[in-house]
């Protein structure tokens, strides 16, 4: 299993609003079909990152990973979606790929 975790900076302000729009993506991608074994999205409570939201997806594996933001990538929803996430990100947010040992 693998976890891949975006760390995106809000726009000031926007922090909710960017929360709720990959909230909304991921609620439309549960509805179309395959996704990620699992999605947490975290926004700040206490400490000094108010303006981050940081989005956990869990994977089978690479190739899960793959599979489905190719499919993802050629939806007609996402050049909208991409168009919402430019009024609400800063740019340079990253994508990391973890290991993921559960306990």
């Amino acid at each position: 299993m693998i976890v891949e975790r975006m760390t995106i900076r809000a726009k000031q302000g926007r922090t909710e609003e960017l929360a709720d729009l990959v909230a909304s993506e991921v609620v439309a991608q549960r509805k179309r079909g395959p996704r990620a074994q699992a999605c947490r999205i975290h926004t700040p409570n206490i400490g000094p990152h108010h303006d981050l939201v940081v989005v956990d997806w869990e994977w089978v594996d690479l190739a899960d990973y793959e599979r489905f933001w190719l499919q993802w990538g050629q939806l007609s929803t996402t050049p909208e979606f991409f168009r919402k996430w430019d009024e609400l990100a800063e740019p340079g947010w990253t994508n990391e790929i973890w290991n993921l040992r559960a306990l």
